[in-house]
């Protein structure tokens, strides 16, 4: 069965940042997972650009109420929401997991949304953070089923990802690489 993570991100990031969504898309399409992100540029058109490289699948969900919905070209499947709304609902039921990177009020709606699905119950997809948001959640929720550090090995992160909802690290590599083979054990 084909998995895919979701990735948010900003649509303005920084070279840093844009390199860094670049090496996760790269990453999750060695392992063979999809990404599905929000379907236009910055960190959406960076790790799709990395997975189509990698030969895996790429799904954009660009929004109609924007004006454009045309794509970023690393875009294999663009699916076209009507309204804002709309659009995070398909980002969220497509992810088996996410990944969120530094971004703006748009990837922190998008962090609050699956967030709020682990709080009430209805998810146990795990979320990979980048620590550019801990201040954000340590001020919301600085203890329940969050682990503020990656473990030094797989055997560890599978075990702690059993119980935990959400991992804020600061090497979202290896963090990455640790949900993708998660996600192939499953």
């Amino acid at each position: 069965m084909e998995k895919t993570i979701t990735v948010f991100g900003s649509s303005s990031p920084t070279k840093d940042e844009y390199l860094l969504a670049y090496n996760i898309g790269k990453l999750i399409g060695e392992k063979k997972l999809n990404i599905c992100n929000g379907g236009y540029y910055g960190t959406m058109e960076a790790s799709a650009k990395g997975c189509f490289e990698e030969g895996s699948r790429t799904v954009g969900i660009t929004v109609e109420e924007f004006g454009n919905t045309t794509p970023n070209p690393y875009i294999i499947e663009n699916i076209v929401a009507k309204t804002l709304f709309k659009r995070l609902e398909i980002l969220r039921e497509k992810g088996d997991a996410y990944i969120v990177l530094p971004g703006n009020t748009g990837t922190l709606i998008e962090l609050s949304l699956v967030w709020e699905y682990h709080n009430k119950g209805t998810s146990d997809k795990l979320i990979l953070v980048h620590n550019f948001w801990k201040d954000v959640i340590n001020s919301i929720e600085p203890k329940r089923e969050i682990s503020f550090s990656i473990p030094d090995n797989f055997k560890d992160f599978y075990n702690k990802a059993k119980n935990c909802k959400m991992f804020v690290v600061d090497d979202l590599l290896k963090g990455t690489d640790f949900l993708c083979s998660f996600l192939m054990k499953k």
